[in-house]
C-alpha cells in the first residue's frame, strides 16, 4: 500500500504539469537558433530576442530580423554572436550585452555601434536602466554608468550587486499570449430552417414547375417560387397561383420585399421587382446570381467575378459597390442582410460582413481545421445568428461581434532589390535610388497573436484599394517609374473588421541622370543650338539658292555679249562724270571684270561639253581648266564666282533643264537625265531647292 502511495506522490505534479496551457513565444519557429536567453517587447510592440551563440533578432509578426556577426555583415555586433542581456533605453534604442562587449542598436538608422571601446575584448554580465536614464553595465572589469548619450560617468571595480539584484535572470523565460477568441462553432447534422420551403407546396403546382431554383414567403403571405420558365405566385390560403407578366425566363433569386411582392433577378431580365397589385418593373442589369434586400430599401445583387451591386429602390440606381465586392474576385455563392442592415456574403474562401452607412468590411475566415469554408455553400440569417449551411453540418455565427476597433499598420521594413533597409516609428518616407527594379514593403500590425489571419490593404495615391492574401504582408513594386508615391495601407482587427484609418507612407524614387533637370537643360540647350544651326543652314542656303540664279542670270548675260563689248560698255560707264585718277582705278577693275568674264564662258563652256555625262565631276571639271582641284577652288575665289565649283556645274546644268523645260518636247525624267543628273527624283529636289517649285509646275508656268 505504501509503495502505491509513492507512487501517486510522484505521479501528482506532472499531472498538475500536463494540466497546464503551454503557449510558444512568437516567431519562436523563425529563430535561427532556439537558445534564447531573454526576450522583451518594446515600445513600439516589437518583440526582441538575445540569442546565445545567435546575435540579436527582432520580430514584427511576420519576418524575423537578424542582427549578428557573420560573412555577410561582417562584425555587425563584434567579436561575439552570444548576448546574455538586452533592454530599451529612455531614447528607445536596443542595448544589449555580449561576451564581447557592450554595444546599443540605434533605431533612427539601425546602426550597431559599441557602447564603450574599452569593453569590446571583455565580457559583459549584466545590464539595467535607472529612473534616470543612466545605463549600468556590469562586466569583467568593473561596473560602469553611462549616460544617455552613452558617456561614461564613472567607473568602480567592485560591482554593485544590489543595483541588479531585482534585474537578475531566475534562468527561465516566460511569455503570456492573449487566447485567440473563438466565433464559429460546427454542429455536425443537417440544419432545419424553420422557414417556408417547396416541401410545403401542393403536389398540383408542383406538377407545373420545372427546375425550382428558389421559394421565399413575402411580407404579403403569399408564396414566390422562382423556376426555369419564370416567377410563380402562389397563395396559401385559397391555393391558387398564376405566373407573373413580362417575366418568361429563369429567375434564380428571389428577396423580400418590404411592402409586400418580390425581388428577383432573371437570367435575361436582370434586376425586377414584383408589386402585390401584380405590376412588374424592370429595373436592368444582367448576369445577377444572388439577391438580398436590406431594412433601408437597397437591393444587394451580386455578379460571376464577384461584384456586389447595389440599388436605391426609391429612385432606381444600380450600381457596383466596389467597397462591397468580394476582396479575390471570387464568386458569391449566397448573401444576406441582418436586422441592422449591414450585408453578409459567402465565397469559396472566405465570410464577409458589410457596413454600407461607414463603408466598413469584416473578413472572417476559419481556422479551425475541422470546418472546410469551401464546404458551405449557403448562408441563413436566423435571429441575432448567421447560419453557414451544407449538406453534412452548419456553422453558427453571432452577429453580436459585429464591432471592431481602429488598427494601426506600421511599415515595418523596405527592401529595395537585395538591400534591407529598416525603418523607425518616426519615419513615414523613403528615397530609393534611380537603378531600383523591385521594391518590397514589410507590414504589420504587431498583433502576434492574429498575424495569420489579418487580412492587409494598400493603395498608391488615389488609385482601388488592393487586397493582400490572407497572413501576406509585402507589397511588391516592380519597375517604378521615378518620381513621389503616397501609399496608404490598413489592416483587419482581431474582429476581421478593415480600420477606417489608413497610415500613409511616401516611396520617392529617384530620376536617372538622364531625367534630372540640369540633364533636361542640356536637352533644352541642345534643341534650342540645333534649332538654330538648321535655321543658319536654311538660310545659307537659301542665299546660296539666290547666288545660283543671279550666276544663272549672269551666264545668260555673259554668253551674248562679246569680250571687246564688254569693255567698251565697261569703260564708257566708267568715264563719264569722273576725274582721271577715278577713271585709271576704273580702268583697272574693267580689266578685272573682263578676266572673270573670260574665266566664266570658259567654266560653262567647260560643262555645257559633258552636259549629259553624270560621272562629270570637280576632279575632271579641274583637269578641263588646267588646274588642280584646290586650284579651281582658288580661281573661282578669284573670279568672284560666290558659289562652289560642285554647285556650278549643278547651275549650268539646271540651266539648261529650264530652257528644255520651255520647250515642252521633253518629259521632266528625260530632261533629267540629258542635263546629267543621276535620277529624276535628285533632280526634282534639287530644280525645287534653287526654283521654289517642281520642274512640271515650272513646264506648266
Amino acid at each position: 500500500m505504501k509503495y502505491i502511495i509513492k507512487f501517486i506522490i510522484l505521479l501528482f505534479p506532472w499531472c498538475f504539469v500536463t494540466a497546464q496551457s503551454v503557449n510558444k513565444m512568437p516567431g519562436y519557429a523563425l529563430l535561427p537558433m532556439k537558445n534564447v536567453s531573454e526576450v522583451m517587447m518594446d515600445d513600439e510592440g516589437y518583440m526582441w530576442y538575445a540569442l546565445y551563440g545567435g546575435g540579436v533578432c527582432r520580430y514584427n509578426g511576420y519576418q524575423m530580423d537578424v542582427f549578428k556577426s557573420d560573412y555577410r555583415n561582417n562584425m555587425l555586433i563584434g567579436e561575439s554572436n552570444t548576448v546574455v542581456k538586452l533592454l530599451e533605453d529612455k531614447n528607445g534604442n536596443i542595448c544589449f550585452g555580449t561576451h564581447r562587449g557592450a554595444y546599443v542598436l540605434k533605431k533612427k538608422d539601425f546602426r550597431v555601434m559599441p557602447i564603450d571601446t574599452m569593453l569590446i575584448h571583455n565580457r559583459v554580465r549584466n545590464m539595467c536602466i535607472t529612473a534616470n536614464g543612466t545605463l549600468w553595465i556590469d562586466s569583467e572589469l568593473g561596473t560602469f554608468a553611462y549616460d544617455r548619450n552613452y558617456h561614461r560617468l564613472h567607473h568602480t571595480s567592485v560591482p554593485t550587486a544590489d543595483l541588479f539584484s531585482n534585474n537578475a535572470s531566475n534562468g527561465r523565460i516566460s511569455y503570456a499570449q492573449r487566447p485567440s477568441v473563438g466565433k464559429i462553432t460546427r454542429y455536425d447534422g443537417k440544419y432545419v430552417a424553420n422557414g417556408f420551403s417547396i416541401d410545403d407546396l401542393p403536389q398540383s403546382l408542383c406538377d407545373t414547375l420545372t427546375k425550382v431554383s428558389c421559394v421565399t414567403i413575402g411580407t404579403d403571405g403569399l408564396c414566390y417560387v422562382g423556376d426555369v420558365h419564370g416567377l410563380i405566385v402562389y397563395n396559401t390560403k385559397t391555393g391558387k397561383a398564376h405566373r407573373a407578366p413580362v417575366v418568361h425566363d429563369n429567375v434564380r433569386g428571389l428577396a423580400k420585399r418590404s411592402r409586400g411582392g418580390i425581388y428577383f433577378i432573371s437570367a435575361s431580365k436582370g434586376l425586377g421587382e414584383y408589386t402585390p397589385d401584380g405590376n412588374v418593373r424592370i429595373i436592368g442589369g444582367t448576369g445577377f446570381f444572388q439577391i438580398a434586400s436590406d431594412i433601408k430599401g437597397h437591393v444587394w445583387t451580386s455578379d460571376l467575378y464577384g461584384g456586389v451591386w447595389r440599388c436605391d429602390i426609391n429612385d432606381g440606381t444600380l450600381a457596383i459597390d466596389k467597397e462591397a465586392s468580394s476582396r479575390n474576385g471570387e464568386m458569391v455563392k449566397d448573401m444576406v442582410t441582418d436586422e441592422y442592415g449591414h450585408l453578409w456574403f459567402v465565397t469559396e474562401n472566405l465570410m464577409q460582413e458589410y457596413i454600407p452607412d461607414k463603408h466598413k468590411v469584416r473578413l472572417l475566415t476559419v481556422t479551425n481545421r475541422n470546418i472546410m469554408l469551401p464546404d458551405f455553400r449557403s448562408i441563413v440569417r436566423e435571429g441575432l445568428n448567421m447560419v453557414l449551411t451544407s449538406d453534412s453540418a452548419y456553422v453558427t455565427l453571432s452577429t453580436a461581434d459585429s464591432h471592431g476597433s481602429d488598427r494601426s499598420t506600421k511599415v515595418c521594413s523596405i527592401k529595395v532589390d537585395d538591400e534591407m533597409h529598416f525603418l523607425n516609428s518616426g519615419s513615414n518616407s523613403i528615397e530609393i535610388p534611380a537603378n531600383a527594379t523591385v521594391v518590397e514593403l514589410f507590414l504589420s500590425t504587431l498583433d502576434f497573436t492574429n498575424s495569420q489571419d489579418t487580412y492587409f490593404s494598400y493603395r498608391i495615391g488615389k488609385g482601388e484599394w488592393n487586397m493582400l492574401r490572407r497572413g501576406e504582408n509585402i507589397i511588391s513594386l516592380i519597375n517604378l517609374s521615378k518620381g513621389t508615391y503616397t501609399i496608404e495601407v490598413r489592416a483587419t482587427d482581431k474582429m476581421g473588421w478593415m480600420s477606417e484609418t489608413a497610415t500613409r507612407f511616401t516611396l520617392k524614387k529617384l530620376p536617372h541622370w538622364y531625367e534630372t533637370w540640369w540633364a533636361y537643360s542640356l536637352y533644352a540647350i541642345a534643341i534650342v543650338t540645333i534649332m538654330l544651326l538648321i535655321m543658319r543652314n536654311q538660310r545659307q542656303k537659301s542665299m546660296l539658292n539666290l547666288r545660283i540664279r543671279n550666276l544663272i542670270d549672269e551666264l545668260e548675260r555673259s554668253k551674248n555679249i562679246p569680250k571687246e563689248r564688254l569693255l567698251e560698255i565697261s569703260i564708257i560707264d566708267n568715264t563719264i562724270g569722273k576725274t582721271e585718277s577715278t577713271a585709271k582705278d576704273n580702268n583697272e577693275l574693267d580689266k578685272h571684270n573682263v578676266v572673270n568674264a573670260e574665266f566664266l564662258q570658259q567654266a560653262t563652256q567647260c560643262v555645257e561639253r559633258n552636259l549629259n555625262d553624270t560621272d562629270y565631276k570637280i576632279e575632271r571639271f579641274a583637269a578641263d581648266m588646267s588646274t588642280s582641284r584646290a586650284g579651281l577652288y582658288r580661281k573661282f575665289e578669284e573670279a568672284d564666282i560666290e558659289v562652289k565649283p560642285n554647285e556650278f556645274i549643278r547651275t549650268v546644268r539646271l540651266r539648261h533643264a529650264c530652257r528644255l523645260l520651255k520647250t515642252g518636247e521633253y518629259t521632266v525624267a528625260e530632261i533629267a537625265y540629258r542635263v546629267g543628273f543621276s535620277s529624276p527624283s535628285y533632280f526634282n529636289r534639287c530644280f525645287k531647292d534653287v526654283y521654289g517649285v517642281q520642274p512640271l509646275q515650272y513646264k506648266e508656268q
